[in-house]
């Protein structure tokens, strides 16, 4: 531990060295050997005109990007309900992936009664076709419908 004269010693010296790096940059600064016009070899160095940057986008350019998930491996939008589907009244309740395999808990809304299913069973006619953490996707003909968590 440091005594008191150890410690005004290390504050003086500290205060020297300040000064001293201040004093160099302010006299190069006043010569002009810091100056914004010229660099250390001399050339002139070129300062866009403000009027002559580009201005930023938009925000609707950026729509696609904001439509997508950020963090999903797939980053595909997800896809809408087919409108009218027996499932619309089905909502995820829980996701369990261990291995290989994937269950997804649903929770119908009218009837109050829960079920899971496991990738690749049908739910009333519905084939589970795919399950992330948040979605699950279930496949009827050429209709897909895809259940996303409620948190």
């Amino acid at each position: 531990m440091m005594n008191k004269r150890q410690v005004s010693r290390t504050l003086w010296v500290t205060a020297a060295a300040v000064v001293c790096v201040l004093s160099f940059w302010l006299s190069r600064s006043e010569s002009g050997a810091d100056n914004d016009e010229a660099d250390s070899a001399g050339a002139q160095i070129q300062v866009p005109d403000a009027s002559a940057l580009r201005q930023p986008l938009s925000l609707t350019v950026y729509r696609d990007v904001t439509a997508r998930p950020l963090f999903r491996s797939d980053r595909r939008p997800p896809i809408k309900k087919a409108a009218g589907s027996v499932l619309d009244d089905w909502y995820i309740t829980g996701v369990v992936r261990t291995g290989a395999r994937q269950i997804v808990l649903l929770r119908n809304n009218k009837a109050r009664k829960s079920t899971r299913v496991r990738l690749g069973e049908d739910l009333q006619g519905w084939t589970l076709t795919d399950l992330t953490d948040d979605q699950a996707s279930f496949r009827k003909d050429d209709a897909t419908v895809t259940l996303t968590r409620k948190d």
